[in-house]
């Protein structure tokens, strides 16, 4: 019985870590990652980064210099896909861009210059 008992537990181990072999699928809405186009923008505003960037593309965002902490933060919630990996810095943010779907609502563009 104590052999069966160990044989019926580690059978039932090893079923459960097999499970864990196994890659991850990505979400259905996944946009294709584009690793050799790299778009740079000064601004935080998701209105003003859609007309820059293309969804899928590395992002880097490289405020002025009188930019406060935080937008950094407000770049990244709101442009970044938080699915992958994120890089803030006090000297910028760079990320997979993906935009909200309520950048229009947020702001009215800057103007350039």
């Amino acid at each position: 019985m104590n052999r069966l008992l160990i044989t019926g537990t580690a059978g039932l181990a090893f079923a459960l870590l097999a499970g864990c072999q196994q890659a991850p699928t990505p979400p259905a809405d996944n946009a294709a990652i584009d690793q050799d186009t790299l778009c740079q923008v000064s601004t935080w505003k998701p209105i003003n980064v859609a007309s820059q960037c293309e969804p899928g593309q590395k992002v880097l965002y490289r405020p002025d210099d009188n930019a406060g902490a935080e937008q950094s933060a407000l770049f990244a919630a709101a442009n970044c896909d938080l699915r992958f990996s994120v890089s803030a810095t006090p000297g910028g943010t760079a990320c997979i861009y993906r935009p909200i779907r309520s950048a229009n609502a947020l702001a009215t563009p800057e103007a350039e210059g």
